[in-house]
């Protein structure tokens, strides 16, 4: 796929292919991926509001997807990063919950929370 080429250089500019390619092909078994890409693009510029809303919708539209476990770690994370401290632990707990079989992902999501609970939040 030419949009995660263009991800991997210069993620904001993928995003215009990524949203192209989901509304051409909205049934695309790749289509929970190119939404959580979106996401992804827009966490790595920093835009934090915009990421949970991308997130948002992979959990929502997606939500049977190998993307589901990423998208909601992610979310937790952008709620990390706007200092949203209770709705960051909830999602981070839910990814405890709901993916307990993600390993890694389950893995991750306990670190932030360790780091929150040194940093006092």
């Amino acid at each position: 796929m030419e949009a995660f080429q263009t991800l991997l250089k210069d993620p904001k500019a993928s995003i215009p292919a990524f949203r192209t390619f989901l509304k051409d092909y909205p049934r695309s078994p790749l289509a929970p991926s190119a939404q959580y890409w979106v996401g992804e693009a827009l966490y790595a510029e920093k835009d934090f509001k915009a990421a949970i809303e991308e997130f948002l919708v992979v959990l929502k539209e997606h939500k049977g997807s190998d993307k589901a476990p990423d998208a909601a770690l992610k979310l937790g994370y952008s709620f990390y990063e706007l200092k949203e401290w209770e709705k960051a632990r909830k999602t981070l707990e839910d990814v405890i919950s709901f993916f307990p079989n993600n390993a890694e992902t389950s893995r991750l999501a306990r670190e932030r929370l360790d780091r929150m609970n040194t940093e006092g939040h």
